[in-house]
């Protein structure tokens, strides 16, 4: 048994050390949010806005398509995803 603190002595007269700092986190970034089109994907002649949003890691990710009205892109996303969807970890063929 681990306890914490100091080195102590136990009754084998051997000493106990605290157990070790756990690993470091992950590095955190704030959020940061990039254009990837503004375009007509659907036909309705007002711009989609695409925007790629980063989380905290550089693992967590978000898309959204914001579908364009006659006033510009809407405020809520048509269309939201993650490209982990699409992660290229599964085995290989071979």
């Amino acid at each position: 048994m681990r306890i914490p603190g100091p080195p102590c002595t136990i009754a084998s007269g051997r000493k106990e050390r605290p157990p070790p700092p756990p690993p470091p986190r992950p590095r955190l970034r704030p959020p940061h949010t990039t254009v990837l089109a503004l375009t007509d994907y659907d036909g309705d002649h007002h711009a989609d806005l695409v925007l790629l949003t980063r989380r905290r890691t550089a693992t967590e990710d978000l898309i959204t398509v914001h579908p364009g009205t006659p006033t510009g892109p809407s405020p809520s996303p048509a269309t939201a995803f993650s490209t982990t969807a699409f992660s290229t970890t599964a085995a290989s063929d071979g």
